[in-house]
C-alpha cells in the first residue's frame, strides 16, 4: 500500500503541477470573459500595492511577484497576464467595440523574434532553455508589451478611463499614508540597505524604486489639476490635493535614493515645462522650498557615506574610489566589465543567459544568478541581446515619443492630466533605468507598461468622440 502511495506520489505529483499551469490560463480566461476590465484593474492595483524588492531585509521573503514560480515556473501573476492576452481578442471581436492600438506593433514583433532566436539557440549551444526565461534575460520586457497590449485592449471607454484614474491617484495616496506613516511609527521600510547593510544610521519611506515612481504619477496629477483647474475648486479640494502633494514629495525624498531624487527633479523640470509661461512664476519660487529639503536629507546621507569631497564625488561615491590603494570601485567595474563583454559580442550579445566576464569581488553579484545583470538598463539590454536588441528598444522609445507629441496636442485640457502624469512616471524612471536594475524587475517593467499604455487610450478615447462628432 505505502509502495503504490509512493508510486502515485511521484508520478502523480508532477501532473497536478501540470494540471495547475494549463488551468491558470483558463482561470484567467474565464475571469476575463466575465469582467475583463475588472481583472485588469484588480491585476495593476496589485502592481501598486505589493513591493517587490526585498535587497536590504534582515529577512529577506518572497514576494507575491514570485508566488507559484516555484511549481509552475512562471508565478501566477505572469500566467493571469498570459491568459488576459490570449482572450482580449475575441472579446474584442464579440463586444463589436474598435479596439485601440498602438504603434509598437513592430518593434514588439521584432522582439518576440529575439527571444524566439533565444530559445532555438540555447539547446544548440548547451544552455537549459529554463535560463532564457530568467527573469535576469529579457523577458520581463515581453511581459511588459503583453500587458500594454492588455489594458490598450481591454481600457476603452470613457467609465473605464475614469476607474482607471481613481485606482491611481486612490492607491497611490494610500501607498504614501503608509509608506510615511510606517517611517514616522514603525522604523520606515524594512528592506533598508542603507541600515541594514552599510549601517549608515537612517530609515527611509521606501526602498523599492516603483513606490517612488507611483509617488511621482500622483504628485504631477495633483499639481496639474491645481494648476488647470485652481479657479472651479473648494478651498477643502485645494488644501487635500496640496497636501497629497506634499506627502508625495516627502515619500521621495525620504527615499533616500539618489536614482529617485534624480527622478524628482526631472519630473519637475517636465512639469515647469508644461505650464504656460503665465503660470510659471509660482514654481519657480517655490523651487527652493523643495530644493532645500531634497538638499538637507540628501547630505545627510552622503556626509554619512563620503565626507570631504567634492559634491560630484559624494554624489557618486560608489563609482569612485573609496581609498587610494583601489584604483575602481564594484561599481565602475561591473559597467566596465559589462562594456568589454558586449564588445565581444557586439551583434547579439551574450544572449538572455549571458554573463559578463572580467569582475571579481563585487558583493552583490553572489550564487547562480551572479554576473546576469548589470546595474544600467541600457548596459543591460547590450549585454544580452546586442545592437540588435538596442536597435529594438530604441525603435520603440521613438515611435513612443514621436506619438506622444502628436496625440497631446488633440486631446483635452482634461485628459492632460492624467496623460501628463503617465510621462512623468516614465521620466522619473530615466536615472533607474541608466543606473539601476529595472529589466530583471517584473514589476518595475509593468509598470512601465501601465504608464505607456495610457497615453494610447487617451488619445484612443479622444479620437473615437472626435469621429463621433463629425458624424
Amino acid at each position: 500500500m505505502n509502495q503504490a502511495f509512493a508510486y502515485l506520489l511521484g508520478y502523480g505529483t508532477p501532473a497536478l503541477v501540470f494540471l495547475a499551469a494549463a488551468l491558470l490560463p483558463l482561470v484567467a480566461i474565464a475571469l476575463a470573459v466575465s469582467r475583463p476590465t475588472s481583472v485588469v484593474f484588480g491585476y495593476i492595483a496589485i502592481l501598486m500595492c505589493f513591493t517587490q524588492s526585498s535587497y536590504g531585509a534582515l529577512e529577506a521573503d518572497r514576494t507575491i511577484y514570485s508566488r507559484g514560480s516555484g511549481q509552475l515556473f512562471f508565478s501566477f501573476l505572469n500566467w493571469i497576464l498570459l491568459g488576459l492576452a490570449l482572450t482580449l481578442p475575441f472579446l474584442a471581436r464579440w463586444s463589436g467595440n474598435k479596439p485601440f492600438r498602438t504603434n509598437l506593433g513592430t518593434p514588439f514583433l521584432l522582439l518576440t523574434l529575439l527571444f524566439a532566436g533565444n530559445l532555438m539557440v540555447a539547446p544548440l549551444v548547451g544552455v537549459d532553455i529554463a535560463k532564457v526565461f530568467s527573469g535576469n534575460g529579457f523577458v520581463n520586457a515581453l511581459f511588459m508589451s503583453l500587458l500594454i497590449f492588455v489594458i490598450v485592449r481591454s481600457v476603452n471607454s470613457r467609465l473605464h478611463l475614469g476607474w482607471l484614474e481613481r485606482i491611481l491617484v486612490t492607491v497611490g495616496a494610500a501607498r504614501a499614508v503608509f509608506g510615511l506613516g510606517r517611517y514616522a511609527a514603525f522604523g520606515g521600510d524594512s528592506s533598508n540597505v542603507y541600515e541594514n547593510v552599510e549601517h549608515l544610521g537612517f530609515k527611509i519611506s521606501y526602498f523599492d524604486i516603483c513606490d517612488n515612481m507611483i509617488a511621482s504619477v500622483v504628485l504631477i496629477f495633483c499639481l496639474r489639476k491645481l494648476f488647470a483647474d485652481w479657479k472651479f475648486m473648494t478651498v477643502a479640494h485645494r488644501l487635500a490635493l496640496m497636501l497629497l502633494v506634499a506627502m508625495e514629495l516627502a515619500v521621495i525624498i525620504l527615499s533616500y535614493r539618489r536614482t529617485a531624487w534624480g527622478g524628482l527633479i526631472l519630473t519637475l523640470a517636465f512639469f515647469f515645462f508644461l505650464l504656460p509661461s503665465r503660470q510659471r512664476l509660482l514654481p519657480l519660487l517655490a523651487a527652493p522650498l523643495i530644493a532645500f529639503p531634497i538638499w538637507w536629507v540628501g547630505s545627510q546621507r552622503l556626509d554619512r557615506v563620503v565626507s570631504g569631497q567634492s559634491f560630484l564625488s559624494q554624489f557618486f561615491y560608489d563609482v569612485y574610489s573609496k581609498n587610494n590603494f583601489v584604483a575602481e570601485s564594484t561599481r565602475s567595474i561591473e559597467l566596465k566589465a559589462t562594456l568589454q563583454t558586449f564588445l565581444e559580442n557586439p551583434v547579439f550579445g551574450t544572449g538572455a543567459w549571458g554573463r559578463y566576464q572580467g569582475a571579481n569581488g563585487i558583493a552583490w553579484q553572489s550564487g547562480p544568478d551572479a554576473f546576469t545583470f548589470v546595474h544600467s538598463g541600457v548596459l543591460h539590454i547590450l549585454l544580452k541581446t546586442g545592437l540588435a536588441g538596442m536597435g529594438i528598444a530604441l525603435a520603440a522609445v521613438f515611435l513612443f515619443v514621436r506619438f506622444v507629441v502628436r496625440a497631446r496636442r488633440e486631446v483635452a485640457e482634461t485628459d492632460r492630466w492624467l496623460f501628463d502624469a503617465s510621462l512623468a512616471g516614465l521620466i522619473f524612471m530615466i536615472p533607474d533605468f541608466m543606473l539601476g536594475t529595472p529589466i530583471p524587475q517584473f514589476r518595475t517593467m509593468l509598470l512601465y507598461g501601465v504608464m505607456i499604455a495610457i497615453p494610447y487610450v487617451i488619445a484612443g478615447l479622444s479620437a473615437r468622440e472626435r469621429l463621433g462628432k463629425l458624424r
